[in-house]
């Protein structure tokens, strides 16, 4: 079969020639890009597309399905692309951590713990990464933990006696809150009225700011074509309250990470024994301090926004269809599960929180359903980059056809895009149909809301645990509805995406 040669990079000046539609993503909101990759995926004939998000940076949108899994599963393509301000926010973290050590910085292009580090480091991460979240003692330890935290949202709700409830910042809120017990086995006290801990000198409303302050930069400066080295030089007011923002977070993970080792060392384990920071110290005394906080910064910044996002875009796409009041299903299972929930305020260790696990993952097809067509419409890594390590002239990625890509390629896949192909999910592929995963027990390729290969997310079956412990509580507990003021689920790109408008709902408590 004779190769359909494709030229990747036409060149900064032929790339000018590009579609006005493809162009303009350079000026549009960084917000809208993932609607702008769904329609150019809809409306080309090619496989590849090329893309520019800013001039500077040419890539091509992969838009054949059959081409994607090859294309991820091939070690050729296991390095991803970073992005500018990802990069000074890693620098800058790092950089904090040997200074609050009092030793000299310690910097590399792979400091991005799991998510944007590459070559050795990202495979010595993963592995780690990969053992301790799907370790067992860890997921049934952190049910607790999970149920404790929604349990303590509840009552700050409830005291606060609010009329209508801005649902999503408390879930914001809550998922802070789940990744500081889970990661560092502490108490952040995020719903508490006096927020500082003063035991351990971490105030928690800061870190809540500073979680968020990152999070509202990133989607502001993820697609300008700045180096990264540009933000060090010119300190916009949003890059120095970001500045100000990694420092209290790399200050608040050494306070906490040094708790667990001194605890660890004087074999004085307790809540914290099973946490992330503890089984990654106790279990790999290679590495030093830095690379153990670089892996966390991971597990609490991507940990905290993905399940927190999933859990809003889930509940709001309930409250749309109003599956809670017509879906007998839905209500049976919600029943179900609630008996073998504690009851509020009384999760003692003598609760069977395995057994818990194990029904939640095996006996909850309907949220699992809901839960994967909220992934679909709305994947949390909306887009993400690969790039080529081949060094030869030309590169054979062998799918439906042979394609010659050139070395250093980067290609840019969108879930969001594959999770809306009107070829693969048919004419109603914007639609919520909250059983559509209930019919097809074979999910299409088209399918990945968690990647694909070895570079897919480590986190995705923890994360799809977490958010149904976190709804199946909120079920149990409280009688949701929404408010007047309530619009269709909608949403915009930042680091992850998440919710475009405030989720106003109204709640009664049923315990």
């Amino acid at each position: 079969m004779k190769a359909n040669k494709t030229s990747p990079f036409p060149g900064f000046f032929k790339s000018i020639s590009l579609s006005m539609k493809q162009f303009i993503s350079f000026f549009m909101k960084p917000e809208d890009v993932h609607k702008l990759l769904l329609n150019l995926a809809n409306n080309s004939s090619d496989d590849f597309v090329p893309i520019l998000i800013n001039p500077f940076d040419p890539m091509l949108l992969v838009k054949d399905i059959g081409l994607i899994h090859p294309i991820l599963k091939d070690v050729e393509y296991q390095n991803r692309s970073g992005f500018p301000i990802i990069d000074y926010i890693y620098f800058l973290f790092i950089k904090n951590l040997n200074l609050l050590k009092g030793i000299q910085p310690k910097l590399s292009k792979n400091m991005g713990g799991i998510t944007f580090a590459n070559g050795e480091d990202w495979k010595r991460n993963r592995k780690i990464g990969l053992r301790v979240m799907n370790d067992p003692q860890f997921l049934e330890y952190s049910v607790k933990p999970i149920l404790t935290s929604t349990d303590e949202m509840i009552e700050a709700m409830k005291k606060s006696n609010e009329e209508v409830y801005k649902i999503n910042q408390y879930i914001g809120q809550l998922g802070i809150d789940v990744v500081g017990k889970l990661v560092f086995g502490t108490n952040l006290n995020i719903f508490k009225e006096d927020r500082e801990n003063k035991e351990e000198n971490i105030n928690s409303k800061k870190l809540s700011h500073s979680v968020r302050t990152m999070l509202d930069a990133i989607q502001k400066y993820l697609y300008r074509p700045f180096p990264a080295g540009f933000y060090s030089l010119f300190k916009s007011k949003q890059i120095k309250e970001l500045d100000s923002a990694v420092y209290n977070l790399a200050l608040t993970g050494t306070i906490l990470l040094d708790k667990v080792k001194n605890e660890i060392d004087r074999n004085n384990m307790t809540d914290t024994q099973e946490c992330l920071s503890a089984i990654i110290y106790k279990n790999y005394p290679e590495l030093d301090d830095t690379e153990i906080q670089a892996i966390l910064m991971d597990l609490l910044g991507a940990g905290h926004d993905t399940t927190a996002n999933l859990v809003v875009f889930t509940l709001s796409l309930i409250l749309e269809a109003n599956l809670l009041d017509s879906s007998e299903e839905l209500q049976k299972e919600i029943k179900a599960i609630s008996n073998i929930l504690p009851v509020y305020g009384e999760t003692e260790e003598n609760m069977n929180y395995r057994n818990i696990l194990e029904t939640i993952e095996k006996n909850s097809p309907i949220l699992s359903s809901i839960l994967n067509e909220s992934l679909r419409l709305y994947p949390l890594g909306a887009v993400f980059s690969r790039i080529s390590l081949n060094n030869k002239k030309n590169y054979t990625i062998k799918g439906k056809k042979n394609y010659y890509l050139k070395p250093k390629t980067k290609l840019l896949i969108s879930p969001y895009a594959t999770g809306r192909s009107n070829n693969d999910w048919g004419e109603n592929s914007d639609s919520f149909e909250p059983f559509r995963f209930l019919e097809n027990e074979k999910k299409p390729e088209a399918f990945i809301p968690f990647g694909v290969g070895k570079r897919s997310c480590i986190g995705g079956r923890f994360g799809i645990l977490e958010a149904k412990l976190i709804l199946f509580r909120l079920f149990q507990l409280c009688t949701i509805t929404k408010d007047t003021s309530f619009q269709p689920t909608d949403s915009l790109l930042a680091f992850t995406l998440r919710t475009k408008h405030d989720i106003p709902v109204r709640i009664g408590y049923n315990q």
